[in-house]
C-alpha cells in the first residue's frame, strides 16, 4: 500500500485519503490504523518528507479517533496541526471534543498555542467547538482573534454568519461580509454570502 502511495505523491498527496478512505468507507478501522502507519513509514524515509508524512499522519488521527483511541488521535491531529493544516485535522479535533470532554480539549489547544508559533489555527478550532457547543458568542470571539493574528476572507465570512444566524446581530453580519469582499472581491463565495444576506436576512430578493 505505501508503495502505491508513493506512485501517486508528492504530486498528489491527497492520494493518501484516497486509498486510506478505502478502508474507512467498509468501517475496517484496525486495518485503516495499519495502513496510516504503514504511509507514515514509507513517508518518513521518502526525500519529500516533509510534504507527506502530514498526510500520513492526518490518516493515522483519523483511524485512531474511529477506534475512539481519543487521547492518541488528539495528539497525532494537535502535533500534525503545528506543521499542516487540513480540515480533517480539524474536525478530527471537533469530533474528539464532542465525543470526550470538550473543555479538556480547549485547555489542550491553550498549551499548544502557547509552545508553538503565534496561529489563527487554535483560535479556529476553539471557535468550531464553542459553535458545536452553541457557545457563539464565544465562537465569534475566537474568529475575531484568528482574523487579528491573520486577516482571511474565510474567517470574516465565517464571523457574519455566526453574528447573522445566531447572535442577531445583521449590522454586524454585514460589516464581516463587506470585509470579506474587500479583501477578496473575486471570490464567488464573498458575492454568494452577501447575496445570502440580502436576500434571507433582510428579505431583499431583487438586491440578493
Amino acid at each position: 500500500l505505501g508503495k502505491v502511495c508513493i506512485r501517486m505523491l508528492p504530486k498528489e498527496p491527497e492520494g493518501y485519503n484516497l486509498l486510506f478512505d478505502g478502508y474507512m468507507g467498509k468501517e475496517l478501522y484496525e486495518e485503516a490504523l495499519k495502513a496510516a502507519e504503514d504511509m507514515t513509514r514509507v513517508s518518513s524515509h521518502h526525500e519529500k518528507t516533509d510534504v507527506l508524512l502530514p498526510y500520513a499522519h492526518e490518516c493515522m488521527a483519523r483511524a485512531l479517533l474511529k477506534l475512539k483511541r481519543y487521547d492518541e488521535a488528539l495528539l497525532m491531529a494537535m502535533n500534525t496541526i503545528t506543521k499542516e493544516q487540513t480540515n480533517e485535522l480539524m474536525n478530527a479535533v471537533v469530533a474528539i471534543a464532542d465525543s470526550t470532554s470538550r473543555q479538556a480539549v480547549i485547555d489542550s489547544l491553550n498549551i499548544y498555542e502557547q509552545k508553538f508559533d503565534r496561529s489563527p489555527w487554535w483560535s479556529l478550532l476553539r471557535a468550531k467547538i464553542y459553535e458545536n457547543d452553541k457557545r457563539y458568542g464565544e465562537c465569534y470571539i475566537e474568529l475575531y482573534r484568528a482574523m487579528q493574528i491573520q486577516e482571511m476572507d474565510h474567517i470574516w465570512r465565517r464571523m457574519g454568519s455566526v453574528a447573522a444566524n445566531h447572535l442577531n446581530d445583521l449590522k454586524r453580519a454585514k460589516e464581516c461580509y463587506e470585509h470579506a469582499l474587500l479583501l477578496d472581491s473575486t471570490d464567488i463565495v464573498n458575492h454568494l454570502m452577501m447575496a445570502d444576506y440580502y436576500y434571507d436576512n433582510l428579505g431583499n430578493h431583487a438586491k440578493g
